[in-house]
């Protein structure tokens, strides 16, 4: 564990003397303010329902902009081949980065927070159901924070790495589309099964199943795992 707070804390200290990593709260407490408030606007009862499904939508061009470098960068200035020669081990390199993604990403969590003092604030609110959303929100930037920095390991462009992400990330959000265009019950159930949008819609709503629970923890542990050994491979060759 002491090689993954090293690193965290090495690359937290990195970001936060970079402008744009003040440019990305700043952009996600404006996008979360306004989800919020059209969540209010358009839901009968105060809640985090819309507010958690479309941020997920967002994290898919937000979390690309924040760990597209994580890997890509260093590969690209000659650090990453320095660094796979320590006698750390490469997971608890890989578990340092994805550290780091949930610390800088931590400025939309504080954003939700704030929204649901409000909602407390606004009347009776079903507290159940707002620290479900919250914790649907952990797990949705959880999953697509280890797909990019899996799509990062992959290759030494931090553009080319960040549209990566994205193009890795849309099968999970956008395969609902085409549900309805194939009349075949295992097609359906595939696209319920890898769809993200389907396991947080009930955390969303105050429905805490372990299913869905398991299904954001086992894929952020896959990607974390395929980034390693993407990471072990570059090392070998």
């Amino acid at each position: 564990m002491n090689g993954v707070w090293t690193v965290c804390r090495k690359d937290v200290r990195v970001a936060l003397a970079s402008p744009l990593l003040y440019v990305f709260w700043v952009v996600s407490a404006l996008l979360v303010g306004g989800l919020f408030y059209v969540g209010l606007s358009v839901s009968p009862e105060p809640n985090l329902r819309i507010l958690t499904t479309n941020l997920a939508v967002v994290n898919v061009v937000l979390l690309p902009l924040i760990s597209m470098g994580m890997f890509a960068e260093e590969e690209k200035q000659g650090t990453l081949e320095m660094l796979l020669t320590f006698p750390t081990p490469l997971w608890s390199y890989v578990g340092g980065k994805y550290l780091t993604g949930m610390v800088l990403s931590s400025g939309v969590f504080l954003c939700s927070m704030l929204c649901a003092l409000v909602l407390g604030l606004l009347g009776n609110v079903d507290g159940g159901a707002v620290v479900s959303a919250l914790i649907g929100q952990v797990l949705s930037v959880s999953f697509c924070l280890s797909v990019s920095l899996f799509a990062s390991s992959l290759t030494k462009e931090p553009l080319a790495a960040g549209l990566l992400a994205v193009g890795l990330l849309l099968p999970f959000f956008v395969g609902e589309a085409f549900v309805h265009q194939v009349d075949a019950s295992w097609w359906t159930s595939l696209i319920q099964d890898i769809s993200l949008l389907e396991h947080l819609a009930p955390l969303s709503k105050g429905i805490v199943d372990l299913t869905d629970i398991g299904w954001f923890m086992m894929g952020t542990l896959f990607f974390l795992w395929m980034t390693t050994q993407m990471l072990e491979w570059k090392r070998c060759r």
